[in-house]
Order: C-alpha cells, then sequence, then structure tokens
C-alpha cells in the first residue's frame, strides 16, 4: 500500500471518525443569593448543561439543584426562556457568563414550583428580576412575585473540544479524493 493510499485512507478515517461522535455540551454552576421579601435570604444553585456562543449559553437542561439548602430535583426537569413563560414566543433559554444574557425559568413539567430569572413580565430589553414559587411553606419563596434581581454568578465547570464542521468534512473529503484517485488510476 502506498504512502498516498494510507494517508487517504487515514484522513477518512478521521472524518468519518468525527462525524460519528455528536457535540458535547459544556457544564455550568450557576449560584444565586436573593435577600428574601419575608427577611430570609433566598439561595439557589444548579449545574446546567449547555452550548455556549461566545459568551451566550443556550441551557438545554439542569442537574443537582439545591433551593435553600434543600435537594430540589425536578421530575422531569423543565427549562425553558422566561420570556417564553409570559408570550409562548419559543425562545430558547439563555444566561451569560458576565450576566449581559438572563432569560431561564427551571421547574417541574406541570410547573408547581419554578425558579426563574429574566426580563420583567417576559418583555425583552426590561429589567432583570428574579421569581420563585411553590417551596412555602418549608422554604421561602417570592410567591411568583417578580423582585429586583440579587447575586447571579454563573461559571463554567468544563468546556469540550467540538471539532469545527467545517474542518471535518474537508478532511473527509480530502481523504476520500485521494482514495478516488488512486482507484481510478488503478483502473
Amino acid at each position: 500500500m502506498s504512502v498516498k493510499t494510507s494517508l487517504a485512507g487515514a484522513a477518512a478515517a478521521i472524518g468519518l471518525t468525527a462525524l460519528a461522535y455528536p457535540a458535547q455540551a459544556a457544564t455550568y454552576t450557576l449560584n444565586y443569593t436573593h435577600g428574601s421579601p419575608v427577611g430570609t435570604p433566598i439561595t439557589f444553585s444548579a449545574k446546567l448543561t449547555g452550548m455556549a456562543a461566545w459568551n451566550v449559553i443556550t441551557v438545554t437542561g439542569f442537574s443537582n439543584a439545591i433551593y435553600n439548602g434543600t435537594p430540589w430535583n425536578p421530575t422531569p426537569p423543565y427549562v425553558n426562556s422566561y420570556s417564553d413563560f409570559f408570550a409562548l414566543t419559543a425562545l430558547a433559554p439563555l444566561v451569560s457568563l458576565d450576566n449581559s444574557v438572563t432569560d431561564i425559568v427551571f421547574g417541574d413539567t406541570g410547573l408547581n414550583q419554578t425558579v426563574a430569572f429574566g426580563p420583567a413580565q417576559g418583555v425583552p430589553g426590561d429589567i432583570v428580576v428574579f421569581s420563585s414559587f411553590g417551596f412555602t411553606p418549608g422554604a421561602p419563596d417570592t410567591n411568583g412575585a417578580e423582585q429586583p434581581l440579587g447575586t447571579l454568578t454563573i461559571t463554567e465547570d468544563t468546556a469540550v473540544a467540538v471539532p469545527e464542521p467545517s474542518a471535518v468534512v474537508a478532511m473527509l473529503g480530502l481523504g476520500l479524493g485521494a482514495l478516488a484517485s488512486k482507484v481510478r488510476k488503478q483502473g
């Protein structure tokens, strides 16, 4: 087998292997502290999964949520845009590492308990607010009332390098083209 054939086969194999593995999401930690209207601070934390484009993360799920020190594991978990929660506009749940974008609601599918961060009344561009519902009497919440945003931090835990699709296709094409050239010369 010639070097050209070996390189072509390797390039094709690399391209096919890269296409076989779907993009993997990164994980993030969200921490929030809010001065509650009942005098007891509300704390919330969760592990987020999602895909980042620059600074903005499209959240696809959450786990390990803790509301006021108590594990909260809604089954199944629900995550959506806070704006969509009001207007049903099919917006993606978004957060950013610098808090320039915050539009997300967490809950269970029946929305019996929710934790939300987003523009007031779901109006894009309005001030960002916090709201929680369904946790009393066990833990304080805002009873669905919107409150000014407290201290929200989002940090990146892991990031998985996702190959650039055009590079994968180019590698695959190069390998297949070289193999086709080799077969054509032999035929």
